[in-house]
């Protein structure tokens, strides 16, 4: 699973729970560092912002949204 194709921060990507599953199991096996946010401003969910480099290196990072948790 390639997700960090580009330099530059993505708008956050509304993805399924499967989807999610998969973003932070192939953050854990690549050792990618990945940062797990329960809320947004605008939203309530679970978002997971996959960073590539080292720790912190956010000129490489990408959000993934899941869903809405209060419905």
């Amino acid at each position: 699973m390639e997700l960090l194709e580009s330099d530059e921060i993505e708008d956050l990507k509304e993805i399924s729970m499967i989807d999610f599953l998969q973003v932070f199991l192939w953050c854990d096996e690549t050792s990618n560092y990945c940062k797990i946010s329960s809320s947004r401003e605008e939203n309530s969910g679970i978002s997971i912002a996959v960073y590539g480099g080292d720790v912190g290196d956010k000129g490489k990072r990408k959000e993934y949204f899941f869903g809405d948790i209060n419905n």
